[in-house]
């Protein structure tokens, strides 16, 4: 039995995948939308013929540019990829996973020559199968080209010095995946030993899961981790980190993500628990646990949506407010002046300044306006009330002594005219 090195988890919201959607989801450029590729092969048919049965038979392949340099080599970053997998048929829903193999090696292993190229046995079997209408045809290519996924030594014309790793694969109904290596036959070092196989669970991610809460950037949101008894935590701890990051985004720019949507994660992530309790990677208590953290972290997430929303409302009703009020006051001046000017003689400006007089009622109206919008966001802000209305007596003490020894002083002045 294959050793499966790492984990992950496949986003799958109500507990069972349906493996009769799966297709490919990764084709030409990953990073460079200039490269496509058009002549994927995306096969998904049943064991027995019958197109409703859920004994699923499984054939992916298409070219990606996984590119992560800027080299002007057509070659640097581009691999195949090969998918063959099998449904294990049960009756219980439970039970039913995918099995299978994955294989991907440069595309400048294989010839040059387009006539070459065809003439490799893996496809040759695929070409086959494409055309192929009997369901026993079907299954005898599928098995012939499972063999080779699995053993990538035996696929024919690949040149000598080819770096090619296979990947078996298991999928769990509740999105739960196991990846290891088939063999040795691909020696790396560890660190591109984990970036090859989690290249490889991305492929097989987005080739059933369609993301639907967080842009195509966040691939992050589940990534594969090594495959021992902290595993799940690690898991889960992944989507906490991605929640985290949102609320602080959010509260870092005040506003609510439309393109990331908090409430859909914290769905997956309760999913994502009873995946693990049911495949014994985290314990019955610890599920309940983590659960109400998610519970916790989803009424945060409501409170600052709320308080984002009321923040909005209000600023959108302070400039409203604002606009009535200052036009109701530009509405009294200009009927106040106009009977004024009506009622006596043409009042004539005399001045080398009456130039000013337009830009100073400007200034004024926006004066107007800016200190109407202040005056409703104190009104609105329960902070800014508190420090209006919480003023200490040696406070209203000095300013009672100011205004009456202004008053005294014009008194004075007064007088003395």
């Amino acid at each position: 039995m294959t050793e499966y090195k790492y984990i992950g988890w496949v986003p799958c919201i109500n507990g069972h995948l349906d493996f009769g959607l799966m297709k490919v989801g990764i084709r030409g450029g990953f990073t460079d939308r200039k490269y496509n590729d058009d002549k994927i092969l995306e096969r998904n048919f049943s064991a027995t013929g019958v197109a409703s049965k859920h004994d699923r038979m499984v054939l992916l392949q298409s070219k990606v540019d996984w590119r992560d340099s800027k080299s002007t080599d057509e070659y640097v970053g581009r691999f195949r990829i090969f998918v063959g997998a099998k449904v294990a048929a049960s009756q219980n829903m439970n039970k039913r996973h995918l099995e299978g193999s994955i294989l991907i090696y440069p595309l400048e292993a294989e010839p040059e020559k387009s006539e070459e190229k065809k003439k490799m046995n893996i496809h040759e079997l695929t070409h086959e199968l494409a055309h192929e209408l009997e369901c026993s045809g079907k299954v005898e290519n599928f098995y012939k080209i499972k063999n080779l996924i699995d053993n990538p030594s035996e696929v024919t014309g690949l040149k000598d010095d080819t770096l090619f790793c296979s990947l078996k694969f298991t999928i769990s109904c509740n999105g739960v995946v196991k990846l290891g290596y088939n063999d040795d036959s691909c020696e790396l070092d560890d660190n591109s030993d984990y970036i090859i196989a989690r290249q490889a669970f991305y492929y097989l991610k987005y080739s059933i899961h369609s993301h639907r809460h967080h842009v195509d950037e966040q691939d992050s949101l589940t990534t594969i981790t090594q495959n021992d008894s902290d595993a799940g935590l690690r898991l889960v701890c992944q989507l906490k980190r991605e929640l985290t990051s949102l609320s602080r985004e959010q509260k870092l720019d005040n506003r609510i993500h439309a393109t990331s949507d908090a409430k859909g994660i914290i769905a997956y992530s309760k999913s994502l628990l009873l995946g693990l309790r049911d495949e014994g990677l985290l314990s019955k208590d610890g599920v309940e646990k983590e659960l109400l953290y998610f519970e916790n972290i989803l009424k945060s997430f409501e409170g600052l949506e709320n308080s984002i929303l009321r923040t909005e409302f209000n600023t959108e009703s302070i400039k409203s407010k604002s606009k009535v009020i200052l036009g109701f006051i530009l509405i009294s001046l200009w009927g106040t002046a106009n009977f004024i000017f009506a009622a006596s003689e043409k009042i004539k400006v005399d001045t080398p300044f009456s130039f000013m007089i337009p830009v100073m009622m400007l200034f004024f109206v926006i004066l107007v306006y800016f200190a109407i919008k202040r005056f409703y966001a104190i009104l609105t802000d329960a902070k800014k009330l508190v420090e209006v209305y919480s003023i200490s007596l040696k406070s209203i003490s000095l300013r009672i002594g100011l205004a009456l020894l202004s008053i005294v002083v014009l008194i004075f002045i007064d007088l003395m005219q």
